[in-house]
């Protein structure tokens, strides 16, 4: 279960909680991973080729029959996610490009595919989680973290996947590895703030705010989420985002005016690959997303098979990415197709092409190596 939490934002502090004015920039060796959508395969979640299939709900509907004290909480949601994937399977078989067109053609209908992806990757999280937590990020991904820090080394995450489960699995250990989305003050603001709280409106967040004050700047983990996030809302009048917790997108999408404008009712951030770098809140993102890439001594692609219709990140890892930053890319297996596109992306360069999955990955890592080394 998504179980991450965010506190209300520092009253004394301009600043939301969560923010800082830009990724720190130390000389120590800098170690990026671009995440894509196989980097939470191990965790259960879909691939984005799979959300549109009906078969996704049947797989689901097999693993809570091997665990049948489930089954009666999710039978319905299934059931439900089953008949909706039908609906969307005849209207495309790719859910960014289905994004893309309903974007430029119907909001509503718009609105209705992203309420059905963010319900699929809820349930499917949620069955997976409740029988079997993803370990190998809550033990593996702090302990990456670690090994870093202490080799003098830092880390950063750039991702283009819009659920949680990096926040989630970094949050249980906090106080050690803080972390922050980098987005600019003048563009967003915590739930908190937007309600007018003076008190957490999460309060099972850890104590200690995000970026907060006294905090060294060198030791927070980036984590810029290129295309949006399930826990961040959107005015599209002002360019402002809100941030909250895992459920915000249920209760408050479509719901609560912006708090900078009052007119606008807030959406989700959930944009088209195309889109995303249009919105200047976004934009703000992307650009700090450079300034890592040009720093990184090593940059992991993880899950990630280099789209062509992306072309923004395309250019963004060209630009980025020098000749003397090391490439790895990580995947159970690499396709042709994938490793041609790696290299057209990256001419005569060197590209490591690690068979190994991201859980194979982060186990190493935490001490308890599988059937993966380095």
């Amino acid at each position: 279960m998504l179980v991450l939490m965010w506190m209300a934002p520092d009253e004394a502090k301009n600043e939301p909680v969560y923010s800082a004015s830009a990724p720190p920039s130390a000389e120590d060796t800098l170690m990026v991973y671009v995440l894509g959508a196989g980097a939470s395969r191990d965790a259960g979640l879909p691939l984005y080729y799979e959300l549109l299939s009906p078969t996704l709900a049947a797989r689901l509907f097999g693993y809570l029959y091997q665990h049948p004290t489930m089954l009666d909480t999710w039978a319905n949601g299934l059931t439900r996610l089953l008949n909706d994937a039908v609906h969307w399977r005849k209207k495309g078989q790719d859910l960014e490009e289905l994004m893309e067109t309903l974007f430029s053609a119907d909001t509503d209908e718009y609105r209705a595919l992203l309420e059905y992806y963010y319900r699929t990757i809820y349930v499917a999280d949620s069955i997976h989680t409740g029988t079997s937590s993803p370990m190998y990020l809550h033990e593996g991904l702090p302990s990456l973290f670690e090994v870093l820090s202490g080799s003098g080394s830092r880390g950063a995450i750039i991702s283009f996947n819009h659920d949680l489960l990096v926040e989630q699995a970094l949050c249980k250990q906090y106080d050690t590895h803080p972390f922050s989305y980098y987005l600019e003050a003048k563009h967003s603001c915590d739930l908190g703030t937007a309600l007018g709280h003076e008190t957490p409106v999460y309060p099972s967040l850890p104590s200690k705010s995000l970026a907060h004050p006294g905090c060294d700047t060198a030791r927070i983990i980036p984590i810029l989420k290129l295309h949006g996030s399930f826990n961040w809302l959107y005015c599209a009048t002002c360019d402002y985002i809100v941030v909250g917790g895992p459920d915000t997108l249920m209760h408050f999408a479509g719901v609560w005016l912006c708090p900078l404008c009052k007119q606008m009712k807030l959406e989700s951030s959930v944009v088209p690959p195309r889109r995303a770098k249009q919105r200047t809140a976004l934009a703000g993102i992307w650009e700090k997303a450079m300034r890592l890439l040009c720093s990184a001594a090593t940059v992991c692609f993880v899950g990630y098979s280099m789209p062509e219709y992306d072309r923004d990140a395309v250019e963004l890892f060209q630009r980025g990415i020098g000749r003397s930053t090391k490439i790895q890319v990580l995947s159970p297996l690499h396709s042709q197709q994938s490793m041609q596109r790696y290299r057209t992306t990256f001419p005569g360069r060197d590209i490591d092409f690690l068979s190994v999955g991201f859980s194979e990955y982060l186990w190493y890592w935490s001490g308890r190596p599988e059937s993966w080394a380095p």
